[in-house]
């Protein structure tokens, strides 16, 4: 059998503060001027949303609820002020929990929520296109997928369903190559699919790689 590499951790944060299956999905966010001052920002399955400094210090707590996936972007009009945005599926509401970040202190605000029909909201990625509109791609655990445009222009964040399309099973993973405007979903129990993450074009699914 092939070798395959090991990747040694520099770095641990600080354990969750409940006990079992909770801490779940990390995105970093990274300080636009200084890097260091970058956070690694975590989901507690049983809390909320946590936000660590790159020793792996605790900063901050948001006990929002049962968060799942997280996913950042940069510069989000949040009325009449840019920030940077974090976005996390919520299981308590079957909802989308908006996160605003200071661009110089890095300090997280909840931001407020946008409800989806979703029975069971599961997993989230965020994608930026370069005209700088960020959308939010949600799942369910019966297959479901839904394209929001989020958009805050009185200070309320809102969202405003653009796509819709599913898979056979139950999804969680996904990422969004900004670039290449290409999204890619993990179907657990099948493999990991790509899709045009442009709203307005079909989500032909593309297979990438199958389980086993």
């Amino acid at each position: 059998e092939p070798v395959l590499p090991e990747v040694a951790a520099l770095r641990q944060t600080d354990p969750v503060g409940r006990q079992g299956d909770a801490a779940d999905d990390p995105a970093i966010w990274i300080h636009p001027e200084q890097p260091a001052k970058s956070r690694v920002l975590g989901t507690n399955k049983k809390q909320g949303l946590l936000a660590y400094d790159l020793d792996g210090k605790l900063l901050q707590e948001l006990a929002v609820g049962r968060l799942n996936n997280v996913d950042v972007r940069p510069n989000f009009k949040l009325g009449a002020h840019t920030v940077d945005l974090a976005v996390a599926s919520n299981r308590d509401h079957n909802s989308l929990s908006l996160f605003s970040i200071d661009r110089q202190s890095g300090e997280l605000r909840d931001a407020g929520e946008v409800p989806t029909p979703l029975k069971e909201i599961y997993g989230i990625c965020l994608f930026q296109p370069a005209s700088g509109e960020i959308y939010a791609i949600a799942n369910g655990k019966d297959g479901t997928f839904l394209q929001y445009r989020l958009s805050a222009p009185d200070g309320r964040v809102q969202g405003e369903l653009v796509r819709q399309f599913k898979v056979d099973s139950q999804p969680e993973g996904c990422v969004a190559d900004d670039q290449r405007q290409r999204l890619f979903i993990g179907e657990e129990d099948v493999g990991v699919w790509a899709v045009d993450a442009r709203a307005d074009q079909p989500a032909t699914l593309t297979s990438v790689i199958k389980v086993g």
